[in-house]
């Protein structure tokens, strides 16, 4: 396996602009999900320009800074549900399956991780004692209308981050990836 030193150095700065983004995120609360999927945007690149192995290492460097670094440790949780989409929306970008194939990944990578997310967040709220913070409609409604409005939120969530990463490749990480290649033939 080759492996250039500018694609090194490259994820190393994708990985350490991630890990700001999480910071400043957690210090202004009114911009927190832009930033924290914006970062999750950002390891997105680092598969597409090194690879799933080394997106996962990124990941995990940002995860472990996030946790020391951020105030709000529940924000690195919230980054965690965002990024094994965008490696999985890089993943079969570059594989050129049929549309179809890639929609179906896309969807299971996404609600296998969110069910995963979900139960964490759901234990640490139960132990923090925070099931106080939902909002009304939650409090008073039963367990399946509940688990309904967890669901719709997550779909919704899942087109809004899918459309959101498709202008994202289409914009900012073609020019990245461009700039990459120039200095690559040079």
């Amino acid at each position: 396996m080759h492996v250039s030193v500018r694609a090194i150095a490259l994820s190393g700065m994708l990985t350490a602009l991630a890990v700001v983004c999480i910071f400043v995120g957690s210090i202004l609360e009114f911009n927190t999900a832009f930033l924290l999927v914006l970062a999750a945007f950002l390891i997105g690149t680092v598969t597409a320009v090194s690879g799933v192995p080394a997106a996962l290492c990124s990941f995990a460097a940002t995860v472990i800074l996030g946790i020391f670094i951020s105030p709000v440790k529940m924000y690195v949780l919230t980054f965690s549900l965002f990024v094994p989409y965008a490696v999985a929306c890089e993943y079969t970008a570059g594989k050129k399956p049929d549309r179809k194939k890639a929609i179906l990944i896309k969807a299971l990578v996404w609600w296998s991780w969110t069910i995963v997310c979900g139960c964490i967040f759901y234990v640490m709220a139960g132990i923090a004692g925070l099931t106080e913070l939902m909002p009304e409609i939650m409090k008073d409604a039963g367990a399946p209308i509940q688990l309904g409005i967890v669901i719709i939120a997550l779909a919704v969530t899942w087109v809004l981050t899918d459309i959101a990463y498709y202008a994202y490749r289409k914009e900012i990480n073609r020019r990245i990836l461009n700039t990459f290649n120039k200095e690559e033939r040079r």
